[in-house]
């Protein structure tokens, strides 16, 4: 594919090509802390995206995710892996920041 051919593409993706290398490099780096903390298992892109589609842009407080919405999503374990909790889809959540950092606090987390 020649340079034009694939800037023509990159126009036509636009957005959804920025999430997806975003969620890349997000899962990578879940992965790479896990790895770090000798959890089990790996997160799959594909796997945090079909959790995130599942989600419908939303925590399950209500609010909406996106840079429209003034907030982000972000993934957090239901057993964290700092407590021995697996890398994997069954253990992960797609929350808002708010939510992680509430869920943080009522189970003792303090953050580096």
């Amino acid at each position: 594919m020649n340079t034009k051919a694939s800037l023509d593409k990159a126009k036509r993706i636009g957005s959804v090509w920025h999430e997806l290398t975003t969620l890349r490099r997000r899962v990578a780096r879940i992965n790479s802390h896990a790895r770090q903390l000798h959890a089990q298992g790996q997160l799959a892109v594909a796997d945090v995206a079909d959790k995130l589609a599942d989600a419908g842009g939303r925590c399950p407080c209500g609010k909406d995710f996106g840079p429209r919405f003034g907030d982000r999503w972000t993934i957090c374990f239901r057993v964290p892996l700092s407590r021995g909790g697996e890398c994997t889809v069954a253990n992960a959540e797609i929350v808002c920041r708010t939510c992680e950092i509430r869920r943080a606090a009522t189970l003792g987390i303090k953050w580096e």
